[in-house]
């Protein structure tokens, strides 16, 4: 091996036009996933799983997919030069592209939620008003994310007499070669190799907290309520009693099993039976995801009760 080699040829392409089968579309939807993450095949990039699965993920490792986005700004430096006084002109680098998404109106709790994800390092996978997804490839095998510099979530703007309030995320993306020279698209709602049709604006969808209201403790069971931070009853844990979190408030990783949760007529408000514990102070709620049966709903704050 010789030390020092190096060979600086260039991939070249040919300009020969493909059928064109109209725009990528414009951004509608983004996720943001942490540094280092990639999905090993394409064939996993269109399975509506690959998504899901990371979606309900523990949250140290879960990917965010951001509400709809309902206006996209974006911007392209021009190549940068170094000029000298010779008049020769040496490139330095390609112009950094950035873009600011303003995302659909929300509430005052998910403003605060989404706010949580500044600090953090992320990448993002993109998906357009065509359902196409957007990454790249370094390999031609790999689905990865684009690299950012930083992903911001910015202030909420002001209700005005002409504009409502929106909160936007900025992003500042860390190499233009990847929208360039090794961007991939996918659509799974066209490409045959999905194992099934399916939308990015279905399955890409973020998990709801909701609020967990404890009334009726006993030794052997509680009428619990379960609602979003909006009001909205929540239906879904009638008859899963696997889903349902109660644990001692001095153990809240250890979990006391449920014998049987059943919705009452009143939606979002459930019978739950479990066998006579002792008095104590404990807590009650749904189990986090990825432990739960259904994806996409999690009480981050247990109901304290007690059995007295």
């Amino acid at each position: 091996m010789t030390y020092n080699a190096t060979d600086c040829a260039d991939i070249i392409g040919n300009t020969g036009l493909q059928d064109f089968c109209g725009p990528k579309g414009k951004f509608k939807y983004a996720v943001l996933v942490r540094k280092g993450t990639e999905i090993a095949t394409k064939l996993l990039a269109l399975t509506p799983a690959t998504w899901t699965d990371n979606f309900n993920n523990d949250k140290a490792l879960r990917w965010f997919p951001l509400a709809e986005v309902v206006n996209s700004e974006g911007s392209q430096e021009d190549p940068v030069f170094q000029e000298f006084d010779s008049g020769v002109s040496q490139f330095v680098r390609d112009g950094i592209k950035t873009a600011v998404m303003t995302l659909e109106q929300m509430g005052v709790y998910n403003k605060n939620e989404l706010n949580k994800l500044n600090g953090k390092e992320w990448d993002v996978y993109l998906a357009t008003d065509k359902h196409n997804i957007l990454g790249w490839t370094s390999d031609g095998v790999k689905f990865q994310p684009y690299s950012t510099d930083y992903v911001r979530i910015l202030p909420e703007t002001d209700d005005s007499g002409s504009e409502v309030g929106n909160v936007s995320v900025s992003i500042k993306f860390a190499d233009v070669n990847q929208f360039n020279k090794t961007q991939a698209m996918i659509n799974p709602t066209t490409d045959a190799l999905a194992p099934s049709v399916w939308y990015p604006s279905i399955v890409w969808k973020g998990i709801t907290d909701l609020q967990a209201i404890v009334t009726n403790m006993t030794a052997t069971g509680c009428t619990l309520e379960l609602k979003g931070f909006d009001g909205t009853p929540y239906s879904g844990a009638n008859g899963i009693p696997a889903d349902c979190h109660l644990s001692l408030a001095a153990t809240p990783t250890v979990l006391i099993s449920i014998t049987s949760i059943v919705e009452t007529a009143t939606a979002g408000i459930y019978t739950v039976v479990w066998a006579s514990q002792s008095a104590d102070d404990y807590l009650v709620g749904l189990v986090d995801q990825p432990l739960a049966t259904t994806p996409n709903f999690e009480t981050p704050a247990k109901a304290a009760a007690t059995i007295v």
